[in-house]
């Protein structure tokens, strides 16, 4: 006479055990004759932009979201403060932003070939067709939760690497991390590159632009 949930691989769960979660709000965007790089995001909460006073200051405007995207047309300093120029001539800290630039194809990728630059220091993914960048995202990628610990480090490996399976959806679950067990079905997107390292679509936050997984992207 109890309720369950059933899930797709056929477990069990307690009705009463569910919660709803948020969809992320945050997307990666596409590149087009538009939209190109250099763009930048505001990863700070409760930050604003900046409006040039015709004295040559910088006067603090309205706030702006976390995550808030903008077009780099330039850089700019004032008052010893280094910001980046967007659309309208609206200024933004340096300190407030990830800037994305993009980079030169690397060895071992031939000409036509498309390829994934993965930034672990600036936490962000570009997508390339041939020489042209095609998509840009933050990520999260592998974590060290006690950085003294080795067995408690999941970053993410680096490298040049070939993605050697691609799946629509996967499970993805452990029991031996750090942070506790862990299960999550219908993982999106999956393409392996390095043993169970993988890049994947995660719903189940939002913080985007911060290491955060066990390991993978």
């Amino acid at each position: 006479r109890r309720r369950y949930w059933r899930t797709i691989n056929n477990g069990f769960v307690p009705y009463r055990a569910i919660a709803q979660v948020g969809y992320p709000e945050f997307r990666g965007e596409r590149l087009d004759d538009t939209m190109q790089l250099p763009v930048g995001y505001v990863l700070g909460r409760n930050e604003s932009h900046y409006l040039r006073t015709p004295d040559g200051r910088a006067r603090r405007g309205r706030a702006v979201d976390f995550h808030h995207r903008l077009d780099i047309v330039g850089e700019e300093t004032i008052g010893g403060t280094t910001y980046f120029i967007a659309a309208y001539g609206r200024l933004y800290r340096d300190r407030d932003v990830r800037s994305i630039r993009g980079r030169e194809r690397p060895e071992g990728v031939a000409a036509g070939e498309r390829w994934i630059e993965v930034n672990l220091a600036e936490q962000y993914l570009i997508a390339y067709e041939h020489d042209r960048p095609v998509y840009v995202t933050l990520i999260s990628s592998g974590r060290a939760y006690h950085p003294d610990d080795p067995d408690a480090n999941f970053l993410t490996p680096a490298g040049l690497y070939r993605i050697r399976a691609k799946h629509l959806a996967a499970t993805m679950d452990g029991d031996t991390a750090v942070d506790g067990p862990y299960s999550i079905d219908d993982v999106p997107w999956v393409m392996y590159f390095e043993l169970a390292y993988a890049l994947h679509g995660a719903f189940w936050h939002n913080a985007f632009g911060f290491p955060r997984s066990h390991g993978c992207v």
